[in-house]
């Protein structure tokens, strides 16, 4: 997949996979093997959190050798974390907590941002 992938394009492809295979792991040199493993059972849209130490380059590596693959970043949590998971290459971004300057490092760099949907005000702060 090229770089240039629209939050439609991302959106589409996380739905016809029908799932978002989380990878939380102690550690990151098994993150290729996981992701190579994912692949094969036909999981494109791979999630490596911010929890995995080196995860960032674990990101920046499976971007560029599985470019076939949907890699995207979780537990992201604030704005120079999320640049700099965009920066390696993750083309979607998911954060446990709502933090607008969050919502604004990721909006012009066209990469979704997942964010908790815990209480009405932010459900009905989607639909606006």
């Amino acid at each position: 997949m090229t770089a240039t992938l629209t939050r439609a394009d991302v959106m589409r492809r996380i739905e016809q996979t029908g799932v978002v295979a989380v990878v939380r792991l102690t550690d990151a040199a098994v993150g290729r093997d996981v992701a190579n493993a994912l692949m094969a059972g036909g999981v494109t849209a791979i999630e490596i959190t911010m929890t995995v130490p080196g995860a960032v380059e674990l990101i920046e590596e499976l971007s560029r050798t599985l470019p076939q693959a949907l890699i995207g970043a979780g537990t992201v949590t604030d704005p120079a974390t999320a640049r700099d998971v965009i920066d390696a290459g993750a083309k979607f971004v998911v954060s446990p907590v709502f933090r607008p300057a969050l919502m604004r490092a990721t909006g012009p760099r066209s990469r979704i941002v997942s964010r908790p949907r815990s209480t009405a005000t932010h459900r009905s702060a989607d639909r606006a």
